[in-house]
């Protein structure tokens, strides 16, 4: 049963993986960029600092890749990828916050 819930998942994640919206953007690319929101937002709403939200959401997303490294196959460019996406959002805060400190 367990073997048959993994090979399931793994299929799910290869299709996920390879599928393109409009030819251009992968579908992985875009959930990762979506979580990366939902994770930013919903530690932003418990603690303020967007920085805590950016060392947090790697610290996932690291967490999560390594996993990936045992149960899937992706290459080490992917990962790096998958990571630069998922914090794209939560470090567009924390230089966003920057430039608003820095011009008061």
């Amino acid at each position: 049963m367990w073997e048959q819930i993994d090979i399931q998942i793994r299929q799910t994640f290869r299709v996920i993986s390879k599928t393109y919206l409009f030819d251009t953007i992968r579908l992985d690319l875009l959930l990762h960029f979506i979580l990366g929101i939902i994770l930013t937002l919903l530690i932003r709403k418990w603690k303020k600092s967007p920085l805590f939200a950016l060392a947090l959401v790697l610290f996932i997303q690291l967490l999560k890749e390594y996993y990936d490294s045992f149960t899937m196959n992706a290459s080490f460019s992917e990962s790096v990828l998958d990571t630069v996406v998922t914090i794209s959002y939560p470090l567009t805060l924390v230089v966003l916050e920057f430039v608003m400190k820095k011009t008061r």
